[in-house]
C-alpha cells in the first residue's frame, strides 16, 4: 500500500462531473491516499456555460502542482474529450491520464461535440453498454466494464482498486520514459 499511496501522491485529481452530488465521485477519492483534486461541475446548456467549464478545466490544470488526472463522469467525460481535443498542447500534455466513469452520450453531450480523434494521454473507460465501448473506441481508451450497482450501493472497492491499478501505470511509465531520455543524453 505505501508503494501505491506513493504513486498516487505523484498525482493531482481533476474531477468533471455533470451531477457531483449524484455519484459522489469526491468522496469515493477522499477514500484514497491522494489530495481529493478539485471539482468542476460541468455545464453546457448554454455556449457561455461551456466555455466556463473549459475555463475552469484550464484554471485547474494549469494550477496543478503535479501531473493531472483527470477523473470524469456522465457528461464530465464527454468535458474532458471536448477540453483536450481543443486546448493547447501545453495544457494538454500537463495531463497524465483520465479515468472516464459511465460516460454519458447523444443528445446530452452535443454542446460537447468535438473533432473525433483518439485523447492524447492515456485514459481507461469504466462503463457498461454499447455507448461505453464505442466511446472507449473513438477516445482509443481502455474499457473496463463496470459492475452493475445503485446509487444506494456504490462501487468504492472496485472502484478504488481500479484507480490504484490504473494510476500506477501510468507513474511507472512516467518513470521509464525518464529513464530512457536520461539514458539517450548519457546520464542513466
Amino acid at each position: 500500500m505505501a508503494a501505491t499511496a506513493l504513486t498516487l501522491d505523484r498525482l493531482q485529481p481533476v474531477i468533471l462531473s455533470g451531477h457531483p452530488a449524484r455519484i459522489g465521485l469526491a468522496d469515493m477519492l477522499a477514500a484514497l491516499p491522494i489530495n481529493p483534486g478539485r471539482l468542476i461541475p460541468c455545464r453546457a446548456d448554454t455556449p457561455a456555460q461551456r466555455n466556463v467549464t473549459a475555463s475552469l478545466i484550464d484554471d485547474a490544470v494549469a494550477g496543478a502542482d503535479r501531473a493531472v488526472l483527470l477523473v470524469a463522469e456522465g457528461i464530465g467525460c464527454a468535458a474532458a474529450a471536448w477540453w483536450a481535443r481543443l486546448s493547447p498542447r501545453a495544457y494538454v500534455e500537463r495531463v497524465a491520464g483520465a479515468l472516464l466513469i459511465d460516460p454519458a452520450s447523444g443528445d446530452q453531450t452535443a454542446s460537447f461535440a468535438s473533432p473525433r480523434s483518439v485523447l492524447p494521454f492515456p485514459s481507461l473507460v469504466l462503463g457498461t453498454g454499447q455507448d461505453a465501448k464505442a466511446l472507449s473506441g473513438e477516445w482509443g481508451s481502455r474499457l473496463l466494464a463496470a459492475p452493475e450497482t445503485s446509487a444506494a450501493a456504490p462501487r468504492s472497492g472496485p472502484f478504488r482498486a481500479m484507480i490504484q491499478r490504473f494510476t500506477t501505470a501510468i507513474v511507472e511509465g512516467d518513470v521509464g520514459r525518464a529513464r530512457r531520455l536520461l539514458e539517450a543524453v548519457g546520464e542513466g
